[in-house]
């Protein structure tokens, strides 16, 4: 019987102060920035928090996209980010093609050609680069998980990119 008390205190104790202070510990949980997972790192938020930085400080009218994708971002964040990542895809392929850029594949080459030809500024390349980063992180990484408002913000600031991409 002895054996069994000391076999079971601790994760009991556990059990119990974490039922005591369930809502502080949800708090702290939902302030974190960054998870690793072997030698990656993850700072998905912080990302976000640098690509609407940017959308901010740049000057001109104040552009905010509502993301179409807030009903998929409640049961499915990480298919909300990749949609989003998708129509961004889109309006810089419509640049390419509207500029009279050879037709291109790939994401990240459109992005650089369109920098190159002075097509994009670079706060709008530096937010597609931070974009696309926190695209593959989050389809990529095993066991990625994402939040409602993290994927809501990433639609968000994508729609806008997507809005000034087209204005350029």
């Amino acid at each position: 019987m002895d054996k069994i008390i000391k076999l079971i205190i601790w994760p009991v104790v556990v059990i119990i102060g974490m039922l005591i202070f369930k809502k502080p510990l949800l708090g702290i949980i939902a302030q974190i920035e960054s998870i690793r997972y072997r030698n990656l790192e993850i700072k998905f938020r912080e990302g976000l928090k640098k690509v609407e930085k940017t959308i901010k400080d740049k000057e001109g009218p104040e552009l905010k996209a509502t993301s179409p994708y807030m009903n998929l971002a409640k049961d499915h964040p990480i298919s909300a980010v990749m949609n989003s990542w998708r129509d961004l895809e889109f309006a810089i392929n419509e640049k390419v093609k509207s500029s009279g850029l050879p037709e291109m594949k790939n994401a990240t080459k459109a992005i650089n050609e369109l920098f190159k030809n002075d097509l994009l500024d670079l706060e709008v390349k530096k937010a597609l680069d931070e974009l696309r980063n926190l695209r593959n992180q989050a389809t990529h990484t095993p066991g990625f998980t994402l939040s409602y408002d993290d994927a809501l913000a990433y639609a968000e600031s994508a729609g806008t990119i997507a809005m000034r991409i087209n204005k350029q």
